[in-house]
């Protein structure tokens, strides 16, 4: 009986490593058939970040301050939702949480820019989309604190009908 089982373990563990041996290769490829199979329909706010545009400053400060104002419109979305409580016609805001990932993507794209203070034409425009990106993280936690995830599950829900900002 023990010989049966320890069998049966054995040719289960090798039916395993031989299927993982022949399909492991081409979970790229998969991958990419899945991808196209079930595009991806949620408004990316970042796809102007692109790491080649680092080289030159001025095209990555111009792909940040794209995605600056993408963001912006989404929040202000949002805003809108609490307030009124529905959205404008054909608006189609993104959920609070998928606009932290992108506010984060955002972030780390401009830490990725590295200007010289005093070398620079562009220093004061960076300092800028610096002010304005971290006063776009405000807005955004007081939207998520007020929301409670209802928009992240694509539900408008009544709030309070008080609203207050705390800066």
């Amino acid at each position: 009986m023990a010989n049966a089982e320890i069998a049966l373990v054995a040719f289960h563990t090798t039916f395993n490593l031989i299927g993982m041996i022949i399909v492991l290769p081409f979970t790229k490829q998969f991958a990419h058939l899945i991808e196209r199979l079930i595009p991806d329909n949620t408004p990316q706010l970042t796809d102007a970040l692109d790491p080649s545009l680092l080289q030159e400053s001025a095209l990555a400060m111009n792909a940040l301050q794209m995605a600056i104002e993408n963001e912006f419109h989404q929040l202000l979305q949002h805003i809108e939702i609490l307030f009124n409580h529905k959205a404008s016609p054909g608006a189609e805001p993104i959920g609070l949480t998928a606009m932290q990932q992108m506010l984060d993507q955002t972030h780390d794209y401009l830490d990725l820019i590295h200007l010289n203070r005093e070398q620079s034409e562009e220093w004061p425009r960076l300092v800028a989309l610096i002010h304005t990106l971290d006063h776009l993280q405000r807005p955004h936690e007081r939207c998520d604190e007020r929301n409670h995830g209802a928009l992240d599950n694509g539900i408008t829900v009544a709030m309070r009908p008080t609203f207050e900002w705390h800066f």
